[in-house]
């Protein structure tokens, strides 16, 4: 018997473009897994990230997708 059933919200995950790393910071570690990253296929984490899909390789449209949100998340 099922008397005691309760609903709990579920929290939602905002996830930003450019958050590689996704501690909800757009900021230098992103940036810097990037830039080991770049020219090569993605690694863990991917920073493959433009096209939405991906491509399979790390270059200037993940770089514009990051920049494009660089510091989002970030206190002032």
């Amino acid at each position: 018997m099922l008397d005691n059933i309760q609903i709990s919200p579920v929290a939602e995950t905002v996830v930003m473009s450019g958050d590689i790393d996704m501690d909800s910071h757009v900021d230098f570690t992103d940036y810097a897994i990037l830039g080991s990253q770049w020219l090569q296929p993605p690694a863990v984490p991917s920073a493959d990230i433009a096209p939405q899909d991906g491509d399979h390789i790390i270059d200037w449209r993940d770089l514009t997708e990051l920049t494009a949100h660089w510091l989002e998340g970030t206190s002032p």
